[in-house]
């Protein structure tokens, strides 16, 4: 994929935007995750979605994936803050050093040595909505977060998350400053990928009840009247390029087409989905941006590098600019987010997305 120079200052600019927290009193968490998105944009000439998570990223010491938009805007490694850090020395009687970024230090090796922000989501939990909240939302008025229990019947509310961040260091970039010893490391596989993709869409389909049929030679889509996926066959999908699978081109696009199926009502309930209309439109940019995202969030679980990929949606130039006409668009009556704020959105629905497919996995984890 190659970004046009015009595009690249049109990213710088977004950029130096939240940096400069324009009608912020302060730089937030959120934005400077965003950042982090923008920035791998112009490295490594990669949308969001092309980026690989054949190695993912791992807090060392409660040796768990990062997730959401952390996801996106760490490389893959171990990691631990500085705090856990100073925590790990004292219990192992040990002396572990960050190290200092250096001007020799250039590339990956630079990016490495120094800190990444981890953004974390307080989510507080609900309470009983107040008499004046219920009667606004029996008026049709607006009420953030209200919703009816189905057990009690009682209106609650779900506050705002609360947003903050911290930062985190790459293991492999600390060590002993007196005996030159390194971190140790863990080595842990993200786990024991016992299934392929045909498991994922097999057990897709039990879940969610989505058809699944291979009878549109050339095309792929989601029909929502029909609830069903129509995939073109296997063995039409044909790839031109060397070191490029088509097996892999499949399940991507039929991941993809399934995190369309996850929008509706009785899943995830994706307002960019419910308001779809037609190409081109905010809402259909949005949703195509979830997709590409929840099925990259798919190819993970299978360790497939995203370089074997070469989808013609992704490569186009069309496509690639009409996207970030969409992401660098900065209207104040945008209800995702001024400007590349929403992507912000996008990552929060594809993870939602992927964990709703992948809830028959998470399930079987949690029994064994």
């Amino acid at each position: 994929m190659h970004i046009s120079e015009d595009y690249r200052i049109q990213i710088q600019a977004e950029i130096d935007r939240l940096q400069n927290h324009e009608g912020k009193s302060k730089i937030q968490p959120q934005d400077i995750a965003v950042i982090r998105i923008l920035q791998n944009i112009l490295d490594d000439d990669q949308l969001p979605w092309e980026k690989s998570f054949i190695a993912p990223a791992i807090n060392y010491i409660t040796k768990t994936q990062y997730s959401g938009v952390n996801r996106w805007i760490l490389p893959g490694g171990e990691y631990v803050t500085f705090k856990q850090l100073v925590e790990y020395n004292k219990k192992n009687n040990t002396n572990f050093r960050i190290s200092p970024v250096t001007d020799e230090d250039r590339g990956m090796t630079r990016l490495l040595k120094g800190s990444f922000p981890v953004v974390h989501y307080n989510v507080r939990p609900p309470r009983e909505a107040t008499e004046e909240e219920i009667k606004r939302h029996q008026e049709g008025k607006k009420v953030y977060g209200i919703y009816q229990d189905q057990d009690t019947g009682k209106f609650m509310i779900q506050p705002h998350a609360t947003c903050s961040y911290f930062k985190v260091f790459n293991t492999i970039y600390i060590v002993d400053p007196d005996t030159g010893e390194a971190f140790p490391r863990l080595n842990i596989e993200k786990h024991n990928t016992l299934f392929t993709g045909e498991k994922i869409v097999s057990e897709y389909q039990k879940l969610s009840g989505v058809k699944i049929m291979y009878d549109t030679p050339g095309r792929c889509f989601y029909s929502r009247n029909e609830d069903a996926i129509h995939m073109s066959p296997l063995n039409t999908f044909r790839s031109t390029k060397k070191n490029l699978d088509p097996v892999v081109e499949y399940y991507s696009t039929t991941f993809h087409e399934m995190g369309h199926s996850t929008g509706v009502e009785k899943r995830c309930n994706r307002e960019c989905f419910k308001e779809w209309d037609g190409f081109g439109s905010l809402n259909y940019s949005m949703e195509e941006c979830v997709a590409e995202m929840t099925a990259t969030l798919l190819l993970s679980e299978l360790k497939v590098d995203h370089n074997t990929i070469d989808r013609t949606i992704d490569n186009s130039a069309s496509y690639i600019a009409g996207w970030l006409d969409f992401v660098l668009k900065r209207d104040k009556n945008d209800k995702y987010g001024k400007g590349a704020e929403k992507l912000i959105y996008a990552v929060r629905r594809a993870e939602k997305a992927r964990n709703y497919i992948m809830s028959w996995f998470n399930e079987c984890k949690s029994s064994s």
